[in-house]
């Protein structure tokens, strides 16, 4: 057995939180113990690991069934996603989630064909999906690289949802890329969604996730449909610091506080409402190596790198998060332009009731937005967006949000941001 991939299922296995844990948690190979992965998967319970070697796992090789069901806490792990392939050869969706924190990594997901969810049907539960290639699947009326039903919360990261089709354009059913239910939470980052013939991401109306770090690459049919994002989640849905870039009508379509929607670019949807959470959003070429060969990374001079929130984890190499599922590597001891485009100063004073001095320099005259964010990460406050010449500026915050009205004691983060870079400071305000 490939010793590289049994010692990756092993670490895999033990580093996943929360799972339920069998007795006597297994490691199952295909196909040197099981010829399909629907096999393995069918006796799996939760704590094992479905370890599937290089190859294409399809109807017409191995006789592979799908959609493959996957059980509670069962571990589903490839070689990665130009080596395990899952084909489903139009013969149904490819992976199936009805309840638990099942995992998946490292497939090429392709061929998928079903009502909803032609990629990866969730149901329920707490899944993750992460470093998978969703490649040319399709749905009828749902979701067709994944579809999100009921109040499933997953955990979608690191993928690219790629080419994904609507199975018949004159059916009323509009499936986009990734699609989130109506009442589905979760977190959707690090993702590439493009080239789809609809909006790359949809969010139900009652929905409330958290959308970040993600790039949506020219989705649509032009002239015909096709956003970057369709957001009617419910108004703590989080959507930032993605970059969008060729979607057919607009990168966003969101609600308008006067009842309807409205068409924005990224920045614009930014700016659009100050009491939501869409912020940290922009728009431009992204720079991929060769997205028409499957060639996803960055190249050096892409705005998507270094482009992340600076107050999360970073990439591998210590510089401030880079957009999408790929990060760009810079050796550890570089100083990334984004760390020294701009800085803030400590406030004065901090802490503060009710008012504070924030204090920052720009190295590089241009625009700079100044936002107030609670905890969660949400806005509470865009202070100034505006030119800036190069030099220091003082600034005041009276400890009130967008509309007027006194925010509650706690911690706050002061975002400084313009496309160069972004740089963020922790403030207390105590009443």
């Amino acid at each position: 057995m490939n010793q590289t991939l049994r010692s990756l299922a092993l670490a895999l296995a033990l580093a996943l939180p929360n799972l339920p844990v069998s007795a006597a948690a297994l490691t199952r190979w295909v196909p040197g113990e099981y010829s399909t992965v629907a096999a393995a998967l069918s006796v799996s319970v939760g704590g094992d690991s479905v370890v599937v070697a290089p190859g294409i796992y399809a109807p017409s090789t191995n006789g592979e069934t799908f959609p493959l069901i996957l059980p509670p806490g069962v571990v589903l792990v490839g070689a990665g996603l130009d080596q395990s392939i899952l084909d489903a050869e139009d013969s149904g969706g490819v992976l199936r989630f009805e309840s638990g924190s099942a995992v998946v990594r490292g497939f090429r997901i392709t061929g998928g064909n079903a009502d909803r969810g032609g990629g990866a049907q969730i149901l329920g539960g707490s899944p993750e999906i992460s470093r998978c290639l969703f490649l040319r699947n399709r749905a009828l009326r749902r979701g067709s690289g994944i579809n999100v039903q009921g109040t499933a919360a997953p955990w979608i990261h690191h993928n690219v949802v790629w080419e994904s089709f609507d199975a018949q354009l004159s059916h009323p059913g509009d499936p986009h890329g990734i699609q989130l239910g109506e009442s589905a939470t979760g977190v959707v980052e690090h993702n590439l969604i493009g080239r789809g013939d609809s909006n790359g991401l949809l969010v139900g109306e009652s929905a409330a996730v958290v959308i970040r770090h993600n790039i949506f690459f020219e989705n649509g049919i032009d002239g015909v449909r096709g956003r970057g994002i369709c957001n009617l989640g419910d108004p703590s849905t989080v959507v930032s610091y993605n970059l969008f870039y060729g979607n057919s009508i607009a990168a966003m379509v969101i609600r308008d506080p006067a009842g309807g929607f409205a068409d924005l670019s990224g920045a614009a949807a930014s700016d659009f409402d100050a009491t939501d959470s869409i912020y940290a959003n922009f728009d431009g070429d992204p720079r991929l190596v060769s997205p028409g060969l499957l060639l996803f990374q960055l190249q050096g001079d892409s705005p998507a790198i270094d482009a992340g929130d600076p107050t999360l984890p970073g990439d591998p190499d210590g510089s401030i998060a880079d957009l999408g599922p790929y990060y760009y590597p810079r050796m550890v001891s570089a100083s990334p332009v984004s760390r020294a485009a701009l800085s803030l100063a400590p406030n004065v004073p901090n802490p503060f009731n009710p008012r504070t001095e924030l204090r920052f320099e720009v190295r590089e005259a241009g625009e700079i937005t100044l936002d107030i964010l609670d905890a969660r990460g949400r806005r509470v406050r865009r202070v100034v967006r505006a030119h800036f010449e190069a030099g220091e500026n003082r600034l005041q915050w009276d400890g009130r949000d967008g509309r007027g009205r006194a925010v509650p004691s706690g911690a706050y983060a002061v975002r400084l941001w313009s496309r160069a870079g972004v740089a963020t400071r922790w403030i207390t305000l105590v009443r």
